[in-house]
C-alpha cells in the first residue's frame, strides 16, 4: 500500500515537471525550430527562400531601404506616396547621416547594395528587440531559463523571420509597448504618442483613456503626439502635411497589395475577402472550389465585424472591471485583426503580451492559438505558382522561383479570429463579476 502511494506521487510529480511551464516551452521551441530548420535546407536546395517569404525575391529588407532611400532626399509625400509618419523617416535620416553623409543613391537597391553594413544592424535590431520587452518587469513571474525559451521560440517562428526578411520598421514599436502595458502614466502616455508617430493604428489606444475617463492622460499624450508629429515634420517642410492624404487614399485603395503579397502572411481573415472579390480570382479555375465567393464574403465580412465590435462593446461595459493591461491586449489584438493594410507584421506584438496572457483563465487556449501562429505550417503548400524569372537577392542570380499557398495562410488568420473572440468571452467573465481580476 505504501509503495502504491509512493508511486501516485512520484507519478504525480513526473507529470507535474513534465507538464511545468519550462517543459512546455523547450517542447514548443522544438516544433517552431522545424521552420528555420526547413528554410535554411530550401534555401541551400534551391536558392532562395520559400514560401511564405515575399514572393519578389529581388525585395528582401527593402520594407527598410525603401524609405531610408527616401529619407535621404525629397518626395517622400508627394512622390512615394508615403503613408509612414515623419517620425520614420527621421530616425532613418539620422541613420543615413551618419552612414552616409551626403551621398546619394539613383534607387534603394542601389543603396542596399552599398550598405551591407546596415543589413547587419537590421538583423541586430530584430536581435535586441524582444530581448528588451522579455527584460521588463512585468515578466518577473517567468524565470530567467522561461525567458530564454520564450526569446527562442519567438526570434524563430514564422511571422518574426518573415518581418526580418522584409527589414520591415514595425520592430521599432516593440520598444515602445511594454511601456504601455506596464509604464507609469506618464511613460504610456509617451509611449502611445510614439507608437501613433510610428504606425497610425495605435491610435485606437487612445479608446483606453476614454473607457478609463482619464482625461488628464488622454490629454498629455494627444499634445505628445501632436509635438512629435509637428516637430519631426520640420524637417520634411509643408509636404510632411501630405501624409494625411497618402493615409486617406491608402485605406481607400483596392489595388494596394498584389494578391501573392496578400497570401503571404495575413493577420485578418479580411484578406480572404479581399482575394475572393479580386478579377484575378473570378477568372481563375479556383472558382470551382468556392462556387458562392460573393456569399464567402459577405460571411466573412459580417463574423470579423461582428467579432471586432462584440470586442468594443465587450470593453465599454466592462470598462471597470477590466484591468488596463486587459485592455490594451484586447486593442492589440483587435489590430491585428482590423483588415489587409496592417499585416502579418503584427503578429511579431503578441510578445509582449504573454505575460498578460497567463494572468488570464484561459491562458492555455490563448497559448495553443500563438504556437498555431508560429509553427510553420506554411511548409504545407496547398497550391503553387511559377515565376518564371527572378533576380534574388541572397544569391545575386536569376532563376525560376515557386510561390506557394501555405496551410499557414488559412490558419493564422482564423485562429487569430479565435484568439480576438476568446479574449472578449473572457473579459465577460470579469465584467460578470465569474471571476475577477486586480486593477493595474
Amino acid at each position: 500500500m505504501l509503495r502504491q502511494v509512493e508511486f501516485k506521487a512520484a507519478l504525480r510529480k513526473f507529470w507535474k515537471n513534465v507538464c511545468s511551464r519550462t517543459s512546455i516551452c523547450f517542447l514548443i521551441l522544438l516544433f517552431v525550430l522545424a521552420g528555420p530548420a526547413s528554410f535554411g535546407n530550401f534555401f541551400s536546395q534551391h536558392g532562395y527562400l520559400p514560401s511564405p517569404f515575399f514572393y519578389d525575391k529581388r525585395d528582401t529588407f527593402m520594407d527598410f531601404f525603401n524609405p531610408l532611400y527616401w529619407a535621404m532626399r525629397e518626395g517622400e509625400y508627394s512622390i512615394w506616396m508615403s503613408v509612414y509618419p515623419p517620425l520614420n523617416f527621421l530616425l532613418l535620416r539620422a541613420l543615413a547621416w551618419l552612414s552616409f553623409g551626403s551621398v546619394q543613391f539613383p534607387n534603394p537597391f542601389l543603396l542596399r547594395d552599398n550598405a551591407p553594413e546596415l543589413t547587419v544592424i537590421i538583423v541586430l535590431i530584430f536581435a535586441a528587440a524582444p530581448a528588451f520587452v522579455i527584460t521588463r518587469d512585468y515578466w518577473r513571474e517567468f524565470t530567467k531559463l522561461q525567458k530564454i525559451l520564450l526569446y527562442l521560440i519567438y526570434i524563430t517562428s514564422t511571422p518574426f523571420l518573415f518581418s526580418l526578411e522584409r527589414g520591415n520598421l514595425i520592430i521599432l514599436c516593440m520598444l515602445a509597448l511594454p511601456f504601455v502595458l506596464a509604464g507609469s502614466p506618464s511613460k504610456k502616455a509617451i509611449a502611445i504618442a510614439i507608437l501613433v508617430n510610428l504606425k497610425p493604428y495605435f491610435i485606437v489606444f487612445y479608446f483606453y483613456y476614454i473607457l478609463k475617463k482619464k482625461w488628464r492622460g488622454l490629454s498629455a499624450s494627444l499634445i505628445a503626439c501632436g509635438l512629435i508629429f509637428f516637430l519631426s515634420g520640420l524637417f520634411f517642410g509643408q509636404e510632411h502635411y501630405l501624409f494625411f492624404e497618402n493615409l486617406l487614399n491608402f485605406s481607400k485603395s483596392e489595388n494596394t497589395f498584389s494578391q501573392h503579397a496578400l497570401l503571404a502572411m495575413p493577420s485578418s481573415v479580411s484578406a480572404f475577402a479581399h482575394v475572393l472579390a479580386s478579377p484575378a480570382f473570378e477568372s481563375s479555375t479556383f472558382v470551382a472550389l468556392i462556387p458562392y465567393p460573393k456569399l464567402a464574403i459577405t460571411l466573412i465580412t459580417v463574423i470579423k465585424g461582428t467579432a471586432l465590435t462584440f470586442a468594443f462593446v465587450v470593453l465599454i461595459l466592462g470598462r471597470d472591471k477590466l484591468c488596463n493591461r486587459w485592455i490594451f491586449a484586447v486593442l492589440i489584438v483587435m489590430i491585428t485583426n482590423s483588415g489587409i493594410s496592417v499585416g502579418g507584421y503584427t503578429f511579431i506584438f503578441y510578445l509582449v503580451l504573454v505575460p498578460v496572457f497567463f494572468e488570464m483563465k484561459l491562458r492555455y487556449y490563448y497559448m495553443i492559438i500563438l504556437i498555431f501562429i508560429a509553427l510553420p505550417l506554411d511548409l504545407f503548400a496547398l497550391m503553387h505558382h511559377t515565376f518564371e524569372s527572378q533576380a534574388v537577392y541572397l544569391t545575386k542570380q536569376t532563376m525560376s522561383t515557386e510561390w506557394s499557398l501555405g496551410l499557414g495562410t488559412l490558419i493564422r488568420p482564423i485562429f487569430n479570429l479565435l484568439l480576438l473572440i476568446a479574449l472578449s468571452f473572457e473579459c465577460v467573465l470579469v465584467s460578470k463579476n465569474i471571476y475577477s481580476t486586480n486593477s493595474l
